[in-house]
This record gives C-alpha cells, sequence and structure tokens, in this order.
C-alpha cells in the first residue's frame, strides 16, 4: 500500500484545522482587542461625519450633492484616510503586536507551519479588515447620500445599489492591497510609523507622478474600480488608468506574493524579544 497517499489527506487536514483555529483567534484580536481600537476610530470617524451632515440636513443646511461630491467625500476620506490608516492598524499589529506583547513564540513552540500561520493571520486581518471598513463604507455612504437629498436644491438620485457595489468592491482590495504592504512592513520593520506616512504621502501624490511611476502604488488600480471617476484636479499628470480586468488579478497577485515573503521570513525568525 502507498503509504504517502494516506499521509497527504492528512496533512491537509490538519493544516486546515490549524489555519481555521488561527483564522478564529486572530479575527478575535483583530476586532475586539486593545489593539483593535485604533481600526475601530478610523472606521467610525467616516459614520461620524457623514451622520453630522445629516443631522444639517435635517435642520435646513443646504449641501449640493452629486455623485461626484460622493465620490471625492468616499475617496479622501473613506477609502484614503479611514480605510488606509486602519488598516495600518490591523495588518501591522497581525506580527508586530506579538512581538510587543511577546506573545508571538507560542505560535511557533506549535507543530504549525510558518507558512499556515502567516496565512491564518492574514485572512483575519482581510476579515477584519472588510468587516470594519466595509461596514463603514456602507453606512457613512448610505447616510451621506441621503443628507445631500434632502438638503440639495438640485434633483440628486442618490445612491444606487449598483454603484455602492462598486464602493464597497474598492474597499475590499484597498484592504487587501494597503494590508499586503503593511503585513510586510509589520515582519520586516522595527518601527513601522515612518513607513507607514511615506506610503500614505506617496499614495496622496500619485495624480502627479509619471505614468510610470504611478503604476508602483495601490491607490492607481483602485481609481480603476470606482464607479464614479475621481476628479484629480488641473495640476494632475494625465496617463491611461489600468483596465479593472487587470487591476483586480494584480492586486491578487502582489497578496499572493506576499503570503510567499512572510512565510519565508517566519521560517528564518527566530524569537528575540530583548532586540523588540
Amino acid at each position: 500500500m502507498n503509504t504517502s497517499a494516506l499521509e497527504r489527506p492528512r496533512g491537509l487536514a490538519l493544516w486546515q484545522r490549524q489555519f481555521f483555529a488561527t483564522l478564529r483567534i486572530e479575527i478575535g484580536r483583530a476586532l475586539f482587542s486593545r489593539r483593535s481600537i485604533p481600526a475601530w476610530l478610523a472606521a467610525l470617524t467616516p459614520i461620524a461625519l457623514s451622520g453630522l451632515i445629516f443631522t444639517l440636513s435635517l435642520f435646513g443646511a443646504k449641501t449640493e450633492g452629486s455623485a461626484r461630491s460622493l465620490t471625492m467625500y468616499y475617496f479622501y476620506l473613506v477609502l484614503m484616510v479611514a480605510t488606509f490608516f486602519g488598516t495600518a492598524f490591523i495588518f501591522v499589529n497581525l506580527f508586530r503586536g506579538d512581538l510587543l506583547d511577546r506573545s508571538l513564540h507560542f505560535y511557533f513552540l506549535t507543530p504549525m507551519r510558518r507558512g499556515v500561520l502567516a496565512a491564518g493571520k492574514f485572512a483575519a486581518g482581510l476579515v477584519a479588515g472588510w468587516t470594519l471598513f466595509g461596514l463603514s463604507t456602507a453606512i457613512s455612504l448610505e447616510v451621506s447620500a441621503v443628507a445631500y437629498r434632502m438638503g440639495s436644491s438640485s434633483t440628486y438620485p442618490g445612491l444606487g445599489p449598483s454603484t455602492l457595489v462598486g464602493y464597497l468592491l474598492t474597499t475590499v482590495l484597498g484592504v487587501l492591497g494597503y494590508g499586503s504592504v503593511f503585513l510586510l512592513l509589520g515582519l520586516f520593520v522595527r518601527s513601522p510609523l515612518l513607513p507607514a506616512l511615506a506610503l500614505w504621502g506617496w499614495e496622496s501624490i500619485n495624480f502627479l507622478l509619471p505614468p510610470v511611476l504611478k503604476r508602483l502604488s495601490v491607490v492607481h488600480y483602485l481609481k480603476s474600480i470606482v464607479p464614479v471617476p475621481v476628479d484629480d484636479g488641473p495640476f494632475a499628470v494625465l496617463s491611461e488608468p489600468t483596465s479593472a480586468w487587470l487591476s483586480v488579478p494584480g492586486l491578487l497577485l502582489v497578496a499572493a506574493i506576499v503570503l510567499f515573503l512572510a512565510a519565508r521570513r517566519l521560517r528564518g525568525m527566530e524569537i528575540a524579544y530583548s532586540s523588540e
């Protein structure tokens, strides 16, 4: 009897159990631990602002709403501020938080492949990010759209279901793209704050960069997915946008490469809390 054929399913079953156990533990940490507070605050910020806009419209304040103003609200507040920094808090802490809490060695003491550990933590970060910022996107945009419709002197039609799905897809891919970068920062950089701020600066000036450099940013690919085009202003350097059919597989490929690099990093990592 070929014993290798019998061992292989057992190995896969073990990896699956370890993956889902890690996923369950890390989702709880990412959403309901003390380290999740900054991510919650980031997700609640657009909701609070949209609630303020809605409250003002109830008292007769005029808000000239349009599809363009809503997409600018989404792109610059929900995506580039709340989702970016909230994703940073989640994914940097997946491993950096364990090092600071002196708890990463508990995972290393278990008979778990480092690749399974990396996949479980990354998947937990995605679930937490999609939950927080998916809800933040949906609630803040719906409330803002209602406020715009109530307080606008023009006939603003509101936010359609297909348009909302487009915004949610952009948020999902934003969490995937930025989460990949921040996972690597948490593994390879001892102090990720300055690199994270530098990345935000790079993403913020994307519209000023030449076409070749635009492609070296996550936001370039997200712009091709936003349902309403983003107006970069009169000083933007014009370039051909990357098709959504290439942007989505490209971001998925980046995530796969990140998982490979994270697994290699973990295989060679030794715990030395005294140096942290």
